[in-house]
């Protein structure tokens, strides 16, 4: 979009930023039709969420947003970024995401969060990660995956526990 992300040479960035540029406006387009739109209260966990960019990119479209990483340097960073760009509901954690669902699972006392966006590495989710997420019982998951192999097995254990699969869309990130 028209945000600037600082990063730092140990960073994970998409380097085809035209083609992170159109994933980001495909993720925004998808939630948006899925959810019909930003609704009073809802929320978005953003899970291995880097330096932010994603989740910071739909933000304008959540009242609140957590982003979970175990790299201190990219949750500083994201920190950063949803400052300068002046995005004050956002948050981030940083930590196993197995054990900080975990937390989240056990200290949750309002609302939950409604709308998932994982951006796994490419081994995908692991079981413990997989077991979290369910336990927050999230309404949408937009999974964004490198691996199609690790993918199609998230999403068929994702189909096991009642999550339909309403859409797959592919973007060349390397053309």
């Amino acid at each position: 979009g028209d945000c600037l992300f600082a990063l730092d040479a140990a960073s994970f960035f998409q380097v085809n930023t035209r083609a992170a540029q159109n994933l980001a406006r495909l993720a925004q387009d998808m939630l948006r039709q899925t959810r019909g739109g930003a609704e009073n209260g809802a929320s978005l966990l953003d899970l291995y969420c880097g330096v932010g960019a994603p989740g910071q990119l739909l933000a304008p479209d959540y009242d609140r947003l957590l982003g979970l990483e175990c790299d201190k340097r990219a949750v500083a960073l994201a920190r950063r970024n949803a400052e300068r760009g002046g995005l004050t509901r956002c948050r981030y954690e940083t930590g196993d995401a197995a054990a900080l669902l975990d937390r989240l699972r056990r200290e949750r006392r309002g609302p939950g969060w409604d709308t998932v966006l994982a951006d796994p590495p490419r081994a995908g989710l692991a079981p413990r990660v997989l077991d979290g997420l369910l336990a927050l019982r999230p309404q949408t998951i937009l999974y964004i995956s490198c691996n199609p192999a690790t993918l199609a097995r998230d999403v068929a254990l994702l189909k096991e526990q009642g999550f339909r699969l309403l859409g797959a869309r592919a973007v060349d990130m390397f053309p």
